[in-house]
């Protein structure tokens, strides 16, 4: 039977984030177009694009089963199939329903190669014997960056069918290939007699680590709002062109692919706790100082007012890099489940909290302004400290 070195298969799991981060959200900076095609309103378009929770619910809550049952290979085929498969559909179409099927599937889709690619990185991070995640979820930040950045090179050049029909196919062509290669260390499924954890237990498993998982929503949340949020702060805020208000959003992703890909080295040189203590203070009381001055400047120094908001997206982006993989692989440690089912756990939380969060955001937005509402997830971010000792409580 073939084999593969740790360092190898390292490298084909950290690709297959990069191609998921590349590939699934290809479309993301095409909204405008996918939403001329519909012919709707913001409002409209928002209700479609919300419900591709209804996929991602349905896949955080059962495909880590699914996984521990059958193993990651299949899930991450069959994932990336239904997800690009749709993704070249919903580009496609002039059709509400079928658009919002479709939205749903992606979401499903999205769920399972999540999960089952996160059981394998575990898997992987066991025999390499130090922490990964971070890497990996680095890959990934890299590879949505990258898309967004091609993205916006061809919105004016090249169709939206043919771009979405070549990222998907890329995409999907060389995740299967991967798989592939890693065969010989893929992780394997577990049948019921082995250990009795079936798909009854689907609901009565759910359990919720409060610390963990309220720890992980307030390191990430920032992530979450600089995604929906940043191009429009800079763009209605500081009053810049529609061209430099995605430089933010940039700045944070370069910000947290350098803290994620040099995680290793950082954590060689102080203890975890200290370092999720450390990093969420320095990257919320930038943003906070920075994004602050900025707004207060912006009418009399637009210019300066800019850069400085820019420096706190990108110390924002350093200080909550490693943050939400630290808080997942802590999840997995403390918890006696399989990881597949824990991922899902997690982000099924995570997802339901991100979604009330968002919501509050957007109306305190709506009322108060962006700025004051930009405040939120600052705060939240500092006071990650408090949920600290979740990182080094494994049972």
């Amino acid at each position: 039977m073939r084999t593969i070195t740790h360092a190898t298969e390292k490298r084909y799991v950290a690709s297959l984030f990069f191609l998921f981060g590349f590939g699934g959200m290809a479309w993301i900076p095409r909204f405008p177009e996918v939403k001329s095609n519909l012919g709707l309103s913001n409002g409209q378009f928002g209700t479609l694009i919300s419900a591709g929770a209804i996929g991602t619910v349905i896949g955080m809550l059962t495909v880590g089963h699914i996984v521990h049952k059958y193993g990651s290979q299949k899930i991450l085929i069959l994932s990336a199939a239904l997800l690009f498969s749709n993704l070249a559909l919903i580009v496609r179409t002039h059709s509400s329903f079928i658009f919002l099927i479709s939205n749903t599937l992606i979401g499903l889709g999205f769920a399972g190669f999540h999960i089952s690619l996160h059981g394998q990185a575990f898997l992987s991070q066991e025999k390499f014997g130090r922490s990964t995640i971070p890497l990996f979820h680095g890959m990934w930040t890299t590879g949505s960056l990258v898309t967004a950045i091609l993205s916006g090179i061809l919105v004016d050049r090249v169709p939206l069918v043919v771009h979405i029909d070549s990222v998907a196919w890329v995409s999907f062509l060389a995740i299967v290939y991967i798989i592939w290669r890693i065969n010989p260390v893929a992780l394997e499924g577990k049948s019921q007699e082995d250990d009795g954890y079936s798909f009854k237990t689907i609901f009565t498993s759910i359990k919720v680590d409060w610390l963990v998982s309220t720890g992980l929503i307030f390191a990430i949340f920032l992530e979450f709002v600089v995604i929906d949020w940043a191009a429009i702060f800079t763009k209605e805020e500081l009053h810049m062109s529609a061209g430099l208000s995605v430089l933010p959003y940039v700045l944070f992703s370069t910000g947290m692919i350098s803290g994620r890909l040099n995680f290793d080295r950082i954590a060689a040189l102080f203890p975890l706790q200290k370092l999720v203590v450390g990093f969420s203070l320095f990257g919320g009381f930038s943003f906070l100082l920075f994004v602050g001055i900025a707004s207060y400047f912006t009418n009399n120094h637009r210019t300066a007012a800019f850069w400085v908001a820019c420096l706190g997206f990108l110390l924002a982006g350093v200080g909550s890099s490693f943050l939400g993989p630290t808080f997942v692989n802590a999840g997995n440690r403390r918890s006696s489940a399989p990881s597949g089912v824990v991922v899902g756990q997690l982000g099924l939380i995570s997802n339901l909290m991100a979604f009330i969060l968002k919501t509050i955001f957007a109306w305190i937005a709506q009322i108060f302004g962006l700025t004051i509402a930009l405040v939120i997830p600052a705060v939240m971010l500092i006071c990650v400290f408090k949920f600290s000792k979740a990182v080094v409580l494994a049972k």
